[in-house]
């Protein structure tokens, strides 16, 4: 929404120095591209944007227009390199070369169709629109993506005979579109409604033309104007009801997860995502057949084996959870928290000495796992072996330092061990934290008042 609101801002300014030739309105633009960029790269294309106006409407010509980009031009490039090279180096990032050229085709006539399709009728949105599978002509969108684009190109060839404003606005839109209509992969969704913003402003021009002509004096005025005023109302009124409509599923995460799978019922990330906001409101019954879906799509998806493993065991079905926490650190060995959790699941199994061997296997996967030392800490402290259960907790303030959590159960630790002194320091320090831990403050009245006596 920002890059959108700075990209036409440049754009107005853009539009102003092609009518005025006034300098300020074309520096104002230039200034207005950087922050566009600066909040969202996909902004890359507007210098082109601004050649497609002025084709149409502002009928510019000449070498100008294009010397006149090379600020514009530069600016692009720089941010395209720096967003790709930061996109690889944190996510995914796939130029064009890794996909079979037919399956990008496929991808862009797809999603020129079905942005086309939300446009005019925004039904059944939803946050996450994964990939059709299969991706080929037997899948139903895509056909009638491959479909639809060809008609639209022979459409707006047509119309050239007649206009430019037709294929000045719907070039427009596929060049506003073209950095997400997934030429180059950056994420794991085919489309998605936010990447419309610009675009649309194509389309908007467009049916702002038509509106201009129809209303013109050279038409018949009465019944034409009584037309386009009744044809704006009933579309108005039922983009309207669309939108009340689809605000219903948006009221809370439950329902809008609910919403987009019934849309997209076997898309993996949805599936896991609805997952993980069940196992936060401890609805773990609720979750796992939402965590068994994700891996039916995806076996080897380590988080939701030691997700579903721990909402197994949580309700009490230790071995199927064993079974996926194990499966989970087989296939990622670097998830120190779901050897966190095969420890707790050994503890309350009543297999110390195992949790503690793992727990400790996970405080050398991950050092700075603080909840880690003081769950250790604890268990060591029931077992008696309280002077291991300190060496642990000082081992683990070496790596978070400012953890009031184990500052508390070192002074805990000590307070068993009956260095009450040193208890009060310790706890003192967890009180005196950035973010203290609340039990602090009635831990250490109690070993003051113990002192005391």
């Amino acid at each position: 929404m920002l890059a959108t609101f700075f990209a036409l801002g440049s754009l107005v300014c853009h539009v102003r120095w092609g009518k005025t030739g006034k300098r300020g309105a074309y520096i104002a633009s230039i200034c207005l591209f950087i922050p566009a960029l600066l909040a969202k790269p996909t902004v890359v294309t507007l210098p082109l944007l601004m050649l497609v106006l002025d084709y149409w409407p502002l009928k510019r010509r000449g070498r100008k227009i294009l010397i006149e980009k090379i600020p514009f031009l530069a600016l692009a490039c720089i941010s395209a390199i720096v967003t790709f090279v930061s996109q690889s180096n944190t996510s995914v990032a796939e130029m064009p070369g890794s996909r079979p050229p037919l399956e990008v085709l496929y991808v862009v006539c797809h999603n020129v169709v079905f942005y086309l399709e939300k446009m005019i009728w925004p039904a059944a949105l939803s946050a996450h629109y994964p990939y059709p599978q299969p991706m080929d002509l037997s899948q139903p969108s895509v056909f009638a993506g491959i479909i639809g684009t060809i008609l639209l190109i022979i459409v707006l060839l047509w119309s050239l005979r007649r206009t430019r404003a037709a294929a000045a606005g719907f070039l427009f839109f596929f060049i506003a579109l073209a950095p997400t209509l997934g030429i180059i992969g950056f994420t794991d969704t085919i489309a998605a409604i936010r990447f419309l913003y610009l675009p649309s402003v194509g389309l908007i021009l467009l049916v702002a033309g038509a509106l201009a002509y129809f209303w013109s004096d050279a038409r018949p005025r009465a019944g034409v104007r009584a037309g386009v005023i009744a044809g704006v109302l009933l579309i108005a009124s039922a983009q309207i009801g669309l939108t009340r409509m689809q605000l219903r599923h948006w009221r809370d995460t439950s329902l809008l997860y609910s919403h987009m799978l019934s849309i997209a019922p076997d898309a993996p990330t949805i599936n896991y995502n609805a997952a993980i906001i069940l196992f936060g409101q401890n609805r773990h019954k609720e979750a796992i057949p939402y965590f068994q879906k994700v891996l039916d799509i995806r076996p080897d998806f380590a988080a939701a084996h030691a997700d579903l493993g721990s909402a197994l065991f949580q309700t009490g079905r230790f071995a199927e959870g064993e079974a996926h926490l194990k499966k989970a650190i087989e296939l990622q060995p670097e998830l120190a928290e779901a050897k966190m959790n095969l420890g707790t699941l050994y503890r309350d199994q009543g297999r110390i000495n195992k949790a503690i061997e793992t727990y400790r296997d996970a405080i050398g996967t991950k050092p700075t796992l603080a909840q880690a030392y003081v769950v250790l800490a604890d268990m060591l402290i029931a077992y008696s072996r309280t002077d291991e259960a300190v060496e642990t907790l000082r081992e683990g303030l070496t790596h978070q330092p400012g953890s009031s959590d184990l500052h508390l159960a070192l002074g805990l630790a000590l307070h068993a061990k009956g260095d009450l002194q040193g208890a009060i320091v310790e706890i003192e320090k967890a009180m005196n934290a950035p973010a203290p831990n609340p039990s602090a403050a009635a831990a250490l009245r109690a070993i003051k008042s113990e002192l005391r006596r």
